[in-house]
């Protein structure tokens, strides 16, 4: 119980100094590196996507071709880098060579090499031994002779050889035995050992030298005696010269004889190659071909031209090719559903000299374990006619294209397949493309020349290629899970039908002692900054406190750096590893859980930068593992080992207005933003009231983003939409559908009113009312006067001034005059003053008089009665 108590304490401690045991933290790293609006990722050339996975996002199909666009060569032939490739350098094996022949024949043989600036030659000239019915047993004391006159070597120093190969043969006993004769080499330093041997026969340069060896004499000496029946099978002669050769490497041989002891000749005719056409004589030359970048191209900076020239007719070829998986047991790259596995790339063909077999052409080939598929698009030819002619047997198809634009001179074409349209097409079910390549040839015709210029190159398919475990049709016991390499079979490692999604997914469960069962699989993408791992687990059995034991999934890059996401392992495992410069351990969330599928989702950027800096890291290859020793059990299920990309912004989940604006006070916004797969970075606030938009930089409060807008006058309607960024650039936009967010700029402040002078007749009963009125927001609208409440005037144009009229007043009495200012946003302010009227008897002849003459004096008078006035209180203070 102690030591249970001690482990879990120990994995407790671990899991959480983690984050501090890597070399750079996350957060550093971010505030180093990752400055807001400035990160943009690198493009994967992302064609098809599949099922939704990790985020939401969907399952990852991709450009799985690194250096497509020919941007990088290899540091020393200048080839395309992290290809595969080769053209010939020129090779030639003249046997009706006349300008030096031995004692005065007719013909000799010249044999001439002279690498290119990529790629070394090793012409040979050769002769089989192997008739049944004439062999040259060693038993019959077989003798050697012929004559070699050494022109050349100049580059001895860097690679240069001219040699004799001298292959016997067991058939009994299916023995191979190599004899080599070194006439000009830079060093001699071989060993012999069970299956080769050497001997130095360094000679001069410029003279005929004999080469008479006993082919017996110089078995024993090496292997010791030959067995009963070893014969002489074949002989090969070469001229090697390196690549960036400073000249051509070249020797003549002439008057060649293998005898027995009773002077029976098994090289019964042109031994002296005087027949002038090499009858009965292998050889093997070359013309030239290269494969160099070129600055005609489509996209980035450079394109790739493959060239194959034949300066004698000679054959000549350049390719380019990819190794897709394996032929036997087939595996490969698949194709089945549209869009997993596609080819797209520009292409231009060219021609001179071209005869019928100068030619360019792409081809792909699959298969099961009882069918082969190859076909073939042609872009052009010297006839401009397709050279081959389709095949089909009941085992293998081979089928032949035109490319759309063949027979296009020095134009370029887009070059587009989806390899499930063929698969449909020719009802291949169950296949596995094993092989693909391009190819550039010349022969047959003195000085032809084909070009071909490829460009952007894009291969997509599924990172992993199978990542799900379902191409299953060729699983036997010794190939478990096919279309994955591994380091055991069955019962190690199989298939199972407990799958987290589809048929099915692989077991790996190491017991008895076996130690680690491993799945892995080569590949290639780019760890842009937003890609991250969408893998499944479930952690069935494990020992977490006895031997050492674990189980764990690998990736790791192109600069072997590895990360291990450790899944579970046991007390004894976890206290002997340490991270280091290379390699480090994330013991990740559901750690040593059993039972219960869970899904790993990490940032890979994010977990290589943290642990061993910042770089741009290319994944190279998945490892799956797990581990037992002594009596434990491991056992590991996985499915689908998927690869997503965060290709959304984050998403606002919650607006609030934290404030009524005024015309005078900023507008304070409130934003809750999330990101399902990474952090949001930053949040911008775009507004306007007229056509031009502004902007302002949210600040983060706890979990929500807080923005100020400036104030705006009265009147305006203020319109904004939120833009929001996640750490790696990506950005989305909030904008309401499209209707944007708004608000009106709102007055909350009453009008400023005041009564500045009343002028009085107090005679006639009359006031003038002149009165002071301003707002500075939205303006006065209109002016209300009440008189004891009742309203009695409006005003709404200045100046404002009222003349009140007291005579209609029946009664004295004090009397509230109100002003009342409206404002156009609603709210109002009053100020208000009293009055006290008199009302009293005139004298009758006065009334007399007004009913006679007032309308002519513009007087009036209201029944009997005549108004003063009397001010009791000028002015009230304003409400």
């Amino acid at each position: 119980m102690k030591k249970k108590q001690y482990f879990i304490s120990i994995l407790v401690l671990i899991l959480f100094l983690q984050p501090f045991l890597v070399t750079n933290t996350t957060s550093a790293l971010f505030q180093t590196e990752r400055n807001d609006f400035k990160i943009e990722a690198t493009s994967n050339n992302f064609i098809v996507k599949k099922d939704v996975g990790a985020g939401g996002e969907e399952q990852l199909i991709t450009n799985v071709v690194r250096n497509g666009g020919f941007e990088e060569v290899d540091s020393y032939d200048e080839g395309p880098e992290f290809f595969s490739y080769y053209a010939n350098a020129f090779q030639y094996v003249d046997m009706a060579y006349t300008v030096i022949t031995y004692g005065g024949s007719s013909f000799a043989c010249s044999i001439q090499g002279l690498g290119s600036g990529q790629f070394y030659s090793n012409p040979r000239l050769s002769r089989s031994f192997t008739s049944s019915s004439e062999r040259a047993y060693l038993q019959e004391n077989i003798d050697f002779d012929f004559f070699y006159y050494l022109v050349n070597n100049p580059d001895i120093s860097s690679g240069g050889t001219i040699y004799l190969r001298l292959n016997c043969y067991h058939d009994a006993s299916s023995t191979n035995w190599n004899i080599y004769y070194y006439f000009s080499i830079d060093t001699f330093s071989f060993i012999n050992d069970t299956d080769d041997a050497y001997y130095d026969l360094t000679s001069p340069f410029g003279s005929w030298e004999a080469f008479s060896r006993d082919i017996d004499n110089d078995f024993t000496q090496a292997f010791g005696p030959a067995p009963v029946d070893t014969y002489v099978s074949i002989m090969y002669i070469y001229a090697t010269s390196p690549s960036k050769p400073s000249g051509m490497t070249e020797v003549i041989v002439d008057d060649f004889s293998l005898e027995n002891g009773t002077n029976h000749d098994y090289i019964p005719s042109d031994g002296d190659f005087e027949s002038g056409t090499g009858s009965g004589w292998g050889q093997y030359s070359t013309g030239i071909g290269s494969l160099y970048q070129t600055d005609d191209h489509t996209e980035g900076n450079k394109a790739l031209n493959m060239t194959s020239y034949s300066p004698l007719g000679l054959q000549s070829y350049a390719y380019l090719s990819n190794s897709l998986g394996r032929w036997n047991p087939p595996m490969g790259y698949y194709a089945k559903e549209p869009g997993q596995f596609t080819y797209n790339f520009d292409w231009k063909y060219n021609d001179e000299n071209a005869g019928i077999q100068t030619f360019a052409y792409f081809y792909i080939s699959g298969r099961n374990s009882t069918y082969d598929f190859f076909a073939a698009w042609f872009f052009g030819s010297g006839t401009d006619t397709i050279l081959y002619s389709n095949y089909t047997s009941p085992t293998d198809r081979e089928v032949y294209f035109a490319a759309d634009g063949f027979g296009d001179r020095d134009t370029w074409n887009l070059f587009s397949l989806d390899l499930y349209d063929i698969c449909s097409h020719y009802n291949l079910s169950n296949i596995a493309f094993t092989g693909d390549g391009i190819q550039a040839n010349s022969y047959g015709t003195v000085n032809a020349k084909s070009e071909l210029l490829i460009d952007n190159l894009i291969l997509t398919n599924y990172p992993t290629v199978d990542p799900s475990f379902e191409e299953d049709w060729e699983s036997i016991a010794t190939n478990p899970i096919p279309s994955w390499y591994d380091n055991r079979d069955e019962p190690y490692i199989s298939s199972t039908t407990d799958a987290k999604s589809g048929d099915i997914a692989a077991n790996l469960t190491s017991y008895g002692s076996i130690g680690n069962v491993m799945l892995y699989r080569n590949m290639y993408l780019n760890a842009d900054p937003s890609l991250f791992t969408d893998f499944w687990w479930r952690l069935d059995e494990i020992d977490s406190f006895d031997d050492d034991n674990y189980a764990w999934i690998k990736v790791e890059t192109d600069e072997s750096k590895e990360i291990y996401y450790m899944l579970g392992a046991s007390e004894n495992f976890i206290l002997s590893q340490f991270n280091s410069s290379n390699y480090c351990y994330f013991y990740i969330e559901n750690f040593n859980q059993t039972g219960v599928w869970f899904n790993l989702i990490r940032n890979i950027a994010v977990d290589f930068e943290a642990a061993f800096g910042i770089g741009n890291w290319n994944i190279t290859r998945i490892e799956i593992e797990s581990s037992s020793w002594g009596p434990s059990v491991t056992s590991l299920i996985v499915d689908d080992i998927h690869f997503v990309q965060d290709t959304t912004g984050p998403r606002l989940i919650s607006l609030m207005m934290l404030n009524d604006p005024t015309y005078y006070q900023d507008a304070l916004l409130e934003m809750m933003c999330v990101d399902t797969m990474s952090r949001v970075m930053s949040v911008r606030v775009y507004y306007r009231t007229a056509t031009t938009w502004n902007y302002v930089v949210a600040s983060m409060f706890g979990m929500y983003f807080r923005a100020t807008i400036p104030a705006h006058d009265y009147g305006n309607t203020v319109e904004y939409y939120i833009q929001m960024w996640d750490i790696f650039g990506r950005n989305s936009i909030d904008d309401n559908g499209g209707a944007y967010y708004s608000y009106a700029i709102l007055y909350d402040i009453d009008p400023i009113v005041n009564i500045l002078s009343i002028s009085t007749n107090a005679d006639y009963g009359l006031a003038s009312i002149h009165i002071d009125c301003t707002d500075e927001g939205s303006g006065i609208e209109f002016i209300d006067i009440l008189d004891n409440g009742t309203f009695v005037a409006a005003i709404d144009t200045a100046p404002y001034i009222y003349n009140w009229n007291a005579t209609p007043v029946q009664e004295s009495g004090l009397h509230v005059v109100t002003v009342i200012a409206h404002d156009f946003a609603g709210n109002t302010a009053e100020a208000s003053f009293d009055i006290f009227v008199t009302v009293y008897e005139p004298p009758s002849a006065f009334v007399s008089f007004f009913h006679k003459w007032g309308t002519l004096v513009g007087a009036s008078i209201i029944g009997v009665a005549w108004a003063s006035f009397s001010i009791v209180q000028f002015i009230r203070k304003p409400k």
